[in-house]
């Protein structure tokens, strides 16, 4: 599997963006893909925005199932998988969510990074 990988904990790295499903869902297009990393670059600010300002759980839980589907879109298995979790607890009480939050927004920034890096040709790769 081909991954966009950024230093993790203990000198690790992890996934971000998997390059291979971006590939397969823009059918190879670098045009394409710019494309989306671009929209995946503007909704993951605005969804996030909508998590955090969101009223109710029920309002967290619909905002972040928007997010998994835009993640999945650019192969930002993380940010999706964090979106799931908050799905998954977003009715279970504010501390709960909250934790799903923090560790949302984490995954996001980190795939936005990366996501801007291969948009601007940066160190983490060019397109």
């Amino acid at each position: 599997m081909d991954w966009v990988k950024t230093p993790g904990s203990a000198g690790t790295t992890s996934p971000v963006i998997d390059m291979a499903l971006l590939s397969r869902h823009s059918m190879g297009d670098d045009a394409v893909v710019r494309d989306v990393l671009s929209l995946f670059l503007d909704q993951s600010a605005r969804v996030l925005r909508a998590i955090w300002d969101a009223p109710t759980g029920p309002a967290r839980r619909d905002a972040a199932h928007l997010l998994v589907g835009s993640a999945m879109a650019v192969g930002a298995v993380q940010v999706a998988e964090a979106a799931r979790r908050l799905e998954a607890v977003a009715l279970q009480g504010e501390a709960v969510a909250m934790d799903a939050i923090a560790a949302l927004h984490a995954a996001v920034a980190e795939a936005r990074a990366v996501v801007a890096g291969l948009i601007e040709g940066g160190p983490s790769g060019g397109l």
